[in-house]
């Protein structure tokens, strides 16, 4: 059977390529319960596909240790 999936988007700013967005996915990608991540350059925001409830806090941290801005949780 499979699980409940949630999604959580964020927006974080600074990101300006494939290597920005590649970034980004690897570090989400490796919080426990994330089971797909996909980065949208042109909107800033990052889509979030995971088994539970996400800790905004931690996914935050990642952003904000990569270099970028976190600006916040769009859904």
């Amino acid at each position: 059977m499979f699980g409940k999936k949630i999604k959580t988007i964020i927006k974080v700013d600074g990101m300006n390529c494939s290597h920005c967005a590649n970034k980004v996915i690897n570090a989400i990608s490796n919080i426990d319960g994330v089971s797909k991540v996909r980065v949208d350059l042109d909107s800033k925001s990052v889509t979030i596909i995971s088994k539970s409830s996400l800790d905004i806090k931690q996914v935050q941290n990642k952003i904000t240790d990569l270099d970028y801005k976190f600006l916040g949780v769009v859904e």
